[in-house]
């Protein structure tokens, strides 16, 4: 299975979501917004949709970053730095909050889901000034 995840940046921060305790996999731990890719979509289509159904954004100037494997689950993270709206959840059954966070505390926020930890090393390359 593949999904899309953004790494949505303003502000020397980063957005997360607290997954729904509801979920069946992942209950009630951190995580980068993002979805399953439905038949045919590519990485970007995937990551526009769940955007748009999850918080309400355009995105745009998606950058691909890495591929990180979870679970048996292939994902292929973006940077988002460009978008239109304000993100709100509005998907309550997946996640129960959303949360603008420094990578140091991205870092202690999914801490069960160490395959992450590329992902915050890379984007404190990236961005330098993002502690």
């Amino acid at each position: 299975m593949e999904a899309s995840a953004a790494v949505i940046l303003k502000n020397a921060k980063l957005l997360l979501v607290k997954r729904s305790s509801s979920r069946a996999f992942y209950p009630g731990i951190w995580d980068l917004p993002g979805g399953h890719h439905e038949k045919g979509e590519t990485g970007i289509q995937c990551l526009q949709r769940e955007l748009f159904e999850e918080l309400g954004i355009k995105s745009y100037s998606e950058k691909f970053l890495m591929t990180c494997e979870i679970g048996g689950l292939t994902i292929n993270v973006f940077i988002v730095e460009e978008w239109d709206g304000e993100p709100a959840n509005l998907q309550r059954s997946e996640h129960e909050e959303l949360k603008w966070v420094t990578v140091s505390e991205a870092r202690e926020r999914t801490a069960l889901l160490p395959e992450y930890s590329s992902v915050w090393s890379e984007i404190q390359k990236m961005y330098p000034s993002f502690v």
